[in-house]
């Protein structure tokens, strides 16, 4: 294990851990972890996971997780999670969580979720879940939600609080009550249908429908 209290301007290389008080500048890898009070730079590589409770300029690669309370950037992979309590510049890469306390501009990519508590520029791919507060990009998942879109979501729910909703209700020669739910961006919605045969409510077998669909209404003039 390293213990530094002044700034590490070389590299460092340890076993188990380096801790560093005031800062680092260089170059730090360690098997477990790597913690820095101060301003963290350079290359920082763990096997478990980056611990900064200061600034964060440079690149982080963590078996596990990668975590700062405050800004960071330019890179953050993690097997598990990164966590940044500030903003973050740059891209984020994890197997399941990305979160952002502040802005994000660059990239999430998070095998389960990616959260971006203010503005997210860039673009958010997930295997779930990507929310953001405001985007001016690209969210790319099976649920995204944001509050505003200056740009496109694409999965199977997005919900955009001050986006594309529309409730529409119909009915047809064989069922005949039907109601559909658009949601979305004008750009790119999706449509969930259901349908019911009410003369068959008595019956034993009840006829119901219900569907899924993908839509666009672009503005073509004013």
């Amino acid at each position: 294990m390293n213990l530094n209290l002044d700034t590490v301007k070389a590299a460092q290389v340890a076993g188990l851990a380096n801790i560093n008080w005031s800062g680092t500048d260089r170059f730090s890898a360690a098997g477990l972890m790597n913690f820095t009070h101060g301003l963290a730079k350079g290359v920082h590589f763990a096997g478990g996971g980056n611990f900064t409770l200061g600034e964060q300029q440079g690149t982080h690669l963590a078996g596990i997780f990668n975590f700062a309370t405050r800004s960071t950037g330019p890179v953050h992979v993690a097997g598990i999670m990164n966590f940044t309590a500030g903003d973050h510049t740059g891209g984020q890469g994890a197997g399941m969580l990305n979160f952002a306390a502040g802005n994000v501009t660059g990239t999430q990519i998070g095998g389960v979720a990616n959260f971006a508590g203010r503005q997210m520029q860039g673009a958010q791919v997930s295997g779930v879940l990507n929310y953001a507060t405001r985007v001016k990009g690209v969210q790319i998942g099976l649920v995204n939600i944001a509050d505003s879109v200056k740009g496109v979501p694409i999965g199977l729910f997005s919900f955009v609080a001050k986006g594309y909703h529309q409730l529409e209700i119909s009915a047809d020669e064989v069922f005949y009550t039907n109601i559909a739910f658009r949601t979305g961006m004008h750009y790119f919605y999706n449509i969930f249908t259901a349908g019911a045969k009410p003369s068959t409510f008595g019956d034993e077998h009840v006829y119901w429908t219900a569907g899924y669909g993908l839509g666009t209404a672009p503005g073509l003039t004013r």
